[in-house]
């Protein structure tokens, strides 16, 4: 199976280690933090600022992103309301009728919203691992002088 493709704003900040053309029509929206979808709910709503307001300071969130980081703050969501379940009933239930242990339910909800989340984490570059191939670009703010001088001569 493929790899999913990098935005190329994700390929710039890496400075395109893979040297490949950059898709030069691919849409390009303004980095923002969008608007949380109405259908996030619960423990995934209050996660919703702190994740949006992340990937807005990387240049990496548009408002097209919304639906995907809903989805990323549903998954979590989900694995906290199953970790709560855990907590309170345990790892394993013993079966009433044949006495077998069983592996509680929620355990498994919890690993299927990690891995969504942990997916999800990487496409926005929000795990150590994703980040470290992300180089941001910083601007250097010119002296007043220098600003000065550069205007003076004409050059930029």
């Amino acid at each position: 199976m493929p790899r999913t493709p990098k935005p190329t704003v994700l390929k710039i900040l890496e400075g395109n280690p893979g040297k490949r053309k950059l898709n030069a029509a691919e849409p390009k929206l303004k980095a923002a933090a969008p608007d949380c979808p109405v259908w996030v709910s619960g423990p995934a709503r209050q996660h919703w600022p702190e994740i949006a307001s992340q990937l807005a300071e990387m240049g990496v969130s548009t408002t097209a992103d919304k639906i995907a980081l809903g989805l990323l703050v549903d998954a979590m969501g989900q694995y906290i309301e199953a970790k709560r379940d855990v907590e309170e009933a345990g790892l394993t239930f013993t079966s009433e009728g044949t006495g077998a242990v069983h592996v509680h339910p929620s355990v498994s909800l919890m690993q299927n919203a990690w891995e969504r989340i942990v997916k999800a984490l990487r496409e926005f570059g929000l795990t150590p691992a994703s980040r470290t191939k992300v180089h941001a670009i910083v601007e250097q703010k010119q002296d007043e002088f220098e600003q000065f001088m550069r205007a003076r001569n004409g050059s930029c």
